[in-house]
């Protein structure tokens, strides 16, 4: 199955990488960015022949401005750029191509601007020369005319004359003719100075040179201009772009009749998968079916199908068995309305199905029921809400087991609880209890500033032991501290333990407070009133002695299985002298228990006593409240 599982995923990827691949690649062609790169390798041709003109028309003073050439040059620069992004649907090769052929138009437009550059700077000095060589020499003749000197006046107009026939017509003998009449002038320099300025000379003569220098020069740079291959590369530029689109199209075409036989096999093989899976699936519909009547039929637990009026549509027969009928057969007919025939409380059965209509579904859903022969018995229910397409509830469907065997066990379970509880409470506070059963490893030990702890001694109870049977002397004890167990409830104190015929009782702890020295002595007294309570209804003669101290202690548990709360300090060990140095039938309390309530209660001093293991101490007797 996994095998299976892992053959058609991989087929699945396959397919999918496949036929996006072929969908990519049967893109159709782009006609925008085809007539694009049209119109732009168009525009290069059509710019550069406009430059080419531009700069004839320069060069005979036609236009006055180089600005024309400039923005032509630019506007090849942002033709050549968009034309490096060649359409997406041409072959890499075939963009390779181009971007060299655009590689190689590039650098002969460098060349180009850069003999442009050459020819603009040429070209103004002979223009610039052109201006005013003739203004230079009509000046001249002019004087010449007034001084009748003729002659120099004809050989500075023919210097003219030749100089502009030049420009228009450039010719190698103009270059020499030229030559020597500059060569004349210079030699007639004398004669000519008599009625031309040397000033006015010079400047005839230096834009002559210039001139004759810079002309050849003009010329042979408009020639390397023209003359550059950029209409080859741009022709060639053409071709190689037609020859790539034919290219696109028709691998654009092989690629669509790859993406439409890959589609006829792909839905084929999709209708065949698509056809096996609803075989299969029917197979197992139909098995499940078996598998499902199966369960339905043998099923421990309850199923059934129940009208939202509360009729029985189906049941299995471990249903009936449950309900304490013969068959499912039986507990259709006798059962019509199963929330006052089934429930013990009716409102069970419209609570399940406010539940199903809130959440869609209920599970352990317990309740009480009646069997048929009216015995209670505890049931679980799980059940979902089974609608139509509007959402109408048609019937609720679910599941019922029997718990009553569990649900007596967890009853009895709650009683051994409980008595554990008990007995925990017996020999520890409420909140240590708590404790101890939200973490049985925990540590519980706590320091307390101020608690007040009672010593409480029955005198002459050892001589009795002697004197009576065991069963006699703990039904004597027993009576005893279950007294002095009520008066410690009465004041809500803590009994901390019994050591044989000693009580232990302390105030102020688990839970702090401030009455403790208060509640401690006020069950002192009484206890004194007990056991006189006591010697009189039981004709006995004990007598008890008690101790109290005030101060800081220690409290906690110790043990792993038999749990004691007990109590450590030099506060415990000083109320256990007060009581063991104290006398019959009265109450010796410390100097620090004295301050606390000396102005609540009557006091006697005894004055200054020796203590065991704490030295001379002052010391007080608790006689009565005031």
């Amino acid at each position: 199955m996994k095998k299976s599982l892992a053959i058609n995923g991989i087929f699945a990827i396959f397919s999918f990488l496949v036929f996006g691949f072929l969908v990519i690649k049967s893109q159709g062609i782009d006609l925008d960015k085809h007539n694009r790169y049209i119109s732009d390798l168009r525009l290069i041709n059509e710019t550069d022949a406009r430059i080419n003109q531009n700069i004839l028309q320069a060069r005979y003073g036609l236009i006055n401005s180089y600005d024309p050439i400039t923005e032509d040059l630019k506007k090849l620069d942002r033709t050549l750029e968009s034309l490096k992004k060649a359409p997406f649907f041409l072959m890499v090769n075939s963009q390779y191509r181009l971007v060299e052929n655009l590689d190689e138009y590039t650098k002969l437009l460098r060349q180009k601007e850069q003999l442009i550059e050459d020819f603009n700077g040429a070209n103004a000095l002979v223009k610039n020369s052109l201006a005013y060589l003739p203004i230079a020499v009509a000046n001249a003749i002019s004087k010449s005319s007034a001084s009748r000197n003729y002659e120099g006046a004809s050989l500075i107009n023919s210097l003219l004359r030749d100089i502009l026939i030049y420009n228009a017509s450039p010719r190698d003998n103009l270059v020499n003719k030229i030559s020597e009449e500059l060569e004349i002038i210079r030699e007639n320099k004398e004669e000519i100075s008599s009625f031309i300025s040397d000033s006015d000379l010079d400047v005839i003569l230096a834009h002559a040179r210039i001139i004759l220098e810079n002309l050849p020069r003009v010329n042979r740079l408009i020639e390397e201009i023209v003359k550059l291959p950029t209409t080859e590369v741009s022709d060639r530029l053409s071709d190689n772009y037609e020859q790539a689109y034919q290219k696109a199209i028709a691998t654009n075409n092989i690629y669509r009749l790859l993406l439409y036989l890959f589609s006829i096999v792909l839905l084929i093989s999709i209708s065949a998968s698509i056809i096996r899976k609803l075989r299969r699936s029917a197979a197992a519909i139909r098995e499940a079916e078996e598998k499902y009547r199966s369960i339905f039929e043998n099923s421990i637990d309850g199923i059934f199908q129940v009208t939202p009026e509360g009729r029985y549509l189906s049941a299995n027969p471990a249903l009936a068995k449950i309900y304490g009928y013969s068959s499912a057969e039986e507990l259709l007919t006798n059962i019509t309305e199963i929330g006052h025939q089934v429930y013990v409380f009716p409102h069970r059965w419209e609570e399940l199905k406010m539940r199903v209509e809130k959440n869609g579904y209920v599970s352990e859903f317990k309740s009480q029921v009646y069997r048929k022969d009216g015995r209670i018995i505890w049931i679980s229910e799980g059940a979902n809400a089974v609608r139509d397409r509007e959402g109408n509830i048609l019937y609720y469907e679910g599941i019922v087991t029997d718990i009553t065997a569990r649900k007596q066990a967890e009853v009895a379970l709650k009683m051994e609880q409980r008595k554990s509880e008990m007995l925990l409470l017996n020999i520890l506070p409420q909140s240590i209890a708590d404790r101890l059963k939200k973490n049985k490893k925990a540590l519980i030990a706590e320091y307390f500033d101020n608690v007040t702890v009672l010593f409480a001694d029955i005198v002459g109870f050892t001589k009795l032991s002697t004197q009576m049977c065991p069963e006699e002397l703990v039904n004597l004890l027993n009576k005893i501290f279950s007294a002095f167990d009520l008066l410690v409830e009465k004041y809500d104190l803590e009994k901390i333990k019994t050591i044989g015929d000693s009580y232990m009782v302390v105030g102020g702890l688990p839970i702090p407070r401030k009455d403790r020295e208060e509640a401690i002595a006020e069950i002192a007294l009484d206890i004194l009133t007990e056991i006189d309570r006591f010697n009189q209804e039981n004709n006995q003669s004990l007598n008890v002695r008690i101790g109290i101290n005030s101060g800081p202690a220690i409290a906690g548990v110790i043990g792993l299985k038999k749990f004691t709360y007990d109590l450590w300090g030099d506060t415990v060990n000083t109320a256990s002298r007060m009581e063991s140095h104290s006398v019959t039938g009265r109450i010796q309390v410390s100097d620090a228990t004295y301050q606390l309530l000396r102005d609540k209660y009557v006091f006697e001093p005894r004055g200054i006593i020796s203590i065991k293991g704490k030295g001379e101490m002052m010391t007080y007797f608790l006689v009565d409240r005031m």
